[in-house]
This record gives C-alpha cells, sequence and structure tokens, in this order.
C-alpha cells in the first residue's frame, strides 16, 4: 500500500522520508532512505559507498555524506571519527583506511585531510602559535614556557621546548 489513513475514509499519499504499510505511515529508519512518495517499503542504504555515506538518521531522502574526519563503517550508525595522529582521506576516496598526519602536525580526534575548497585548512593541522606537539596525535599541544631564541618551525610552532 502506497498511502495511509489521515482520518476515516481519506486516504494520503505516503510523503517522501517515509514508507506506508497497511495503512500506516512509518518514517524511514536508520540504515534506509525513502527518496520518493509512495513507497511502501524503504530502501537499503548501500554499504558498497566507499565508507563514504551513512543512513544514520530517521526520515532520510537521501543517504547523507559522511562527515568530514569521520569513517561510516556500517550505514545505520554515524559514522567514527579518525583516531587521534591519522586523519580520513580526501573525500570521493575510500574511507576504509586512515591518512597519518604528517610529523609536527596537531590531528586530534576526528580530522580531515586538507583539500582545496574544503573546510579544512593546513593551518588548522600547525600546532598552534606557543605551544609544542611532541607528536601528530597529541589531544592537547604543551604550551611552551620557553624564553626567547627558542626554535621555530617557520608556521608559529616550536620544534623543541625544552
Amino acid at each position: 500500500e502506497r498511502f495511509y489513513a489521515e482520518r476515516p475514509a481519506v486516504q494520503r499519499m505516503c510523503p517522501a522520508g517515509s514508507f506506508c504499510t497497511a495503512g500506516q505511515k512509518i518514517e524511514c529508519p536508520p540504515g534506509f532512505f525513502c527518496d520518493v512518495e509512495g513507497l511502501d517499503s524503504p530502501k537499503r542504504c548501500s554499504e558498497a559507498a566507499l565508507f563514504n555515506v551513512t543512513c544514520s538518521d530517521y526520515g532520510l531522502l537521501h543517504p547523507a555524506t559522511c562527515p568530514a574526519g569521520s569513517v561510516c563503517l556500517v550505514t545505520h550508525i554515524p559514522g567514527l571519527p579518525a583516531p587521534p595522529g591519522q586523519m580520513t582521506p580526501l573525500p570521493g576516496r575510500d574511507r576504509s583506511d586512515f591518512v597519518p598526519c604528517p610529523q609536527g602536525d596537531w590531528c586530534p580526534i576526528g580530522r580531515q585531510q586538507p583539500y582545496n575548497g574544503s573546510e579544512v585548512t593546513q593551518a588548522e593541522l600547525d600546532c598552534p602559535s606557543y605551544t609544542f606537539c611532541v607528536n601528530s596525535s597529541v589531544m592537547l599541544p604543551t604550551v611552551c614556557k620557553c624564553a626567547n631564541g627558542v626554535i621555530s618551525d617557520g608556521r608559529g610552532g616550536i620544534v623543541q621546548c625544552d
């Protein structure tokens, strides 16, 4: 059945974002999407989308793009953030593996590899000014208490802090 009963004797076409069965309108569940009106069953979100999509919300019209810095391993749960010291590859690439962050960059949890036109810039990955990142997986950079004349990496970060 592609319709649901709003009131006795009044039928409505099942709207996109839901499906109708036995006269009941049901919101499209996680793991599925309902892209057109009149569906009698939801469409399964594809597992073969290079870990780039998620259908973790209710009432989806289309599969959603996996959030930046996350990998979507299973379509019915939200994306999992990249671990510290790692970042997700460029969009459109297979996200089944992470890209290691270069030494000296600051990559706490959930980082996305920067690219032209993205909201993520290389400057965001630099260890912040007047801090020291012992490696790219530190969650919180160490604030330097160094005197003038310290070694700088040329990007505003401190290379060595004694």
